[in-house]
């Protein structure tokens, strides 16, 4: 491997590694990632395009917009029933996983579009996942109700 040189400062070097300490080593992952950026970088220069250094940083331009729309059409839908943010609120985690199991259930079954909201079954699971998501990693509150941990010996699945 070949290794070449950049002007790059330390300021740049610490945005494009973060986490990279003083006397640490870049991966060869992150030194392709990095070497990849630059060449981007010199490319958008040439063309008179603004730099910017986001290898490392989450790339959205993968998620499907019409996905996340259809969840947020899920979350319109059901203001007809319940308030906004309702979601949110402290729960027991089986009742977001009870109502994803029975849209991927319908799914299974054949059933693409859920009879009550008129939207598809999947992006209802894909909902109940965020709020599934949301209450484990946000809310201090929820119920970790899961009940089923594995063999006797209590280990999780």
């Amino acid at each position: 491997m070949s290794f070449l040189a950049f002007n790059t400062s330390d300021d740049d070097l610490d945005k494009i590694f973060p986490d990279l300490q003083k006397d640490d080593v870049p991966t060869e992952e992150e030194m392709t990632a990095f070497i990849e950026n630059m060449k981007q970088s010199r490319t958008d220069q040439q063309k008179g395009m603004s730099q910017r250094h986001n290898s490392g940083k989450v790339q959205t331009r993968e998620v499907d917009p019409a996905f996340i729309l259809g969840i947020g059409e899920v979350l319109t839908k059901s203001r007809e029933k319940y308030d906004a943010f309702n979601w949110q609120k402290p729960t027991k985690l089986s009742t977001p996983y009870e109502s994803l199991f029975r849209h991927l259930m319908a799914f299974q079954m054949g059933e693409d579009v859920d009879k009550e909201s008129g939207k598809h079954h999947l992006l209802h699971c894909a909902t109940n996942l965020m709020f599934m998501y949301y209450h484990i990693t946000r809310n201090p509150e929820f119920s970790d109700d899961r009940g089923f941990k594995g063999e006797e010996n209590g280990e999780d699945c």
